[in-house]
């Protein structure tokens, strides 16, 4: 669930994942724009209504983007709300760092730095809580920041197929590892 980078494809709205070990479907359920405050209002809507084994967090670009100042302590509110509710409703959560988006039209070097604090927070509260975390530029950048060529749709921030595809490739082995097996 999510913002933008979370909405499902006009074309295919689910996707069925296949490895040695694992079958699933998986249902991107986003709104373009939402902050992490929003996407957590629209939980039971988005998450717990399809009853799933696990639910990803992708959110936060709009709160750093949307931000006069650091936005860091709300954002760490909202992704511990996030693991509450799916807590609450018996769903394994999995986070994800924000991705790179230096080519992207609002960024600005501070809010590249409030962008490294929260992968930073985000990293360490992922390792403390043993929830499986997708680390979304180390996938979709050489350098940490600037969307890979090959993986950009067009606007310096959200992914083509290509990039979705290594995105979902590192969400199966991290549940095959984690949530799978047990």
């Amino acid at each position: 669930m999510g913002d933008s980078f979370a909405v499902a494809s006009t074309t295919d709205a689910t996707k069925t994942v296949n490895n040695t070990s694992t079958n699933m479907m998986m249902t991107p359920v986003g709104t373009g724009g939402r902050t992490l405050t929003q996407i957590n209002a629209a939980f039971t809507t988005d998450v717990s209504s399809f009853d799933p084994s696990f639910a990803v967090l992708q959110g936060g670009i709009n709160d750093i983007n949307s931000a006069g100042a650091d936005p860091l302590t709300t954002m760490q509110t909202q992704v511990a709300a996030f693991v509450a509710n799916c807590a609450a409703v018996n769903i394994f959560p999995v986070l994800t760092k924000l991705p790179p988006d230096k080519n992207y039209s609002s960024w600005s070097l501070a809010r590249q730095g409030w962008m490294d604090a929260y992968n930073a927070w985000i990293t360490t509260f992922a390792a403390a809580g043993k929830y499986p975390l997708i680390d979304l530029p180390a996938i979709l950048s050489d350098d940490g920041q600037t969307l890979k060529a090959s993986y950009d749709s067009g606007d310096g921030l959200h992914p083509n197929a290509s990039g979705y595809a290594a995105i979902g490739s590192a969400l199966v082995a991290a549940l095959d590892s984690v949530v799978l097996r047990g």
